[in-house]
């Protein structure tokens, strides 16, 4: 196994096991300031918006990266997450990181913020190496 993929290595439910792998649906950001990487992908028909990686540490949704699906086209998204060091799950229960859907507002706070976990997607994403 690539040593850099164990670093921060999402096991989905069912797969293969080592001994040092973590729990099924979790990610693992290493110590120090290395930036973890997640892909995902969304289906033809998904609703067109604004979709937000977010970590919910408990207390807040915070905004870990964000991607625009277009209407009617499936398509891939990868995201470039800072973290603390730490093992994080995968959906939208506290200390977990999900894929949200975007809500647009018009008014006097005009524009994108977070709006409702969408399962779909958080269950499509997985580690990836530096992508550049």
């Amino acid at each position: 196994m690539n040593e850099r993929l164990r670093e921060f290595l999402l096991v989905p439910t069912g797969s293969f096991t080592t001994p040092d792998a973590i729990r099924p649906g979790t990610i693992r950001s290493p110590e120090g300031s290395q930036p973890v990487y997640v892909g995902g992908s969304w289906k033809p028909g998904t609703k067109a918006g604004r979709y937000y990686v977010v970590l919910n540490d408990g207390k807040a949704l915070q905004e870990l990266a964000s991607f625009d699906v277009v209407a009617q086209l499936g398509g891939t998204f990868v995201a470039k997450l800072e973290l603390t060091a730490g093992t994080y799950g995968l959906g939208a229960s506290a200390g977990s990181i999900a894929v949200y859907s975007g809500k647009f507002s018009v008014g006097g706070r005009a524009g994108w913020s977070i709006d409702k976990p969408d399962a779909e997607l958080t269950r499509t994403m997985f580690p990836m190496t530096d992508p550049h």
